[in-house]
């Protein structure tokens, strides 16, 4: 382990039990170049390890290979974006290659949504696991103009099919 990364894990007070988990990697220069990038906390360190090895494994390839993706280099080279959104993006993409079934029917739910094009008020509750087929929808409202003009845009999302579309997503 070079002394860079050690003084990244030092500098972050990452304990032993998350860290152990590099001495498995092939490519120690790949994780501190993406470590000392991102400057993550304890928690966002165990993050990231932990999704980085179970994309790894199933994929059946190398840590060394997952960081050297080009979306993921794209995104630490880009140098418009602070760590913290580095950071997020590369988690996101991370767990879309984990996650594949999951990612998209959460792309699909964020479209169904823009499509019902719901008040700013209103919210629309779900289990982001899927595993509950249960919606809820969430009005605020301060007077009866408020409510008016919500209650219409969710009749009007009713009539377009886009609400039927949404549901159809939760019980496939």
């Amino acid at each position: 382990m070079s002394s860079g990364l050690k003084k990244l894990l030092h500098r972050a007070r990452v304990p032993v039990k998350i860290f152990s988990a590099l001495y498995k990697w092939d490519d120690l220069t790949a994780s501190e170049n993406l470590f000392s990038a991102l400057k993550p906390g304890v928690n966002k360190w165990r993050e990231l390890l932990d999704l980085i090895d179970e994309v790894a494994a199933r994929e059946n390839t190398t840590h060394g290979d997952i960081l050297s993706y080009d979306d993921i280099q794209k995104i630490l080279k880009t140098s418009e974006l602070n760590a913290h959104q580095k950071y997020d993006r590369i988690y996101r993409y991370l767990y879309s290659l984990r996650y594949p079934v999951l990612s998209d029917m959460k792309k699909q739910v964020a479209r169904a949504l823009d499509e019902m094009d719901l008040d700013d008020k209103t919210r629309l509750k779900f289990q982001e696991t899927f595993e509950s087929d249960e919606l809820k929808l969430e009005l605020k409202f301060r007077n009866e103009k408020d409510l008016s003009l919500q209650v219409e845009k969710i009749f009007k999302a009713l009539q377009t099919g886009s609400v039927e579309k949404l549901i159809k997503i939760f019980t496939l």
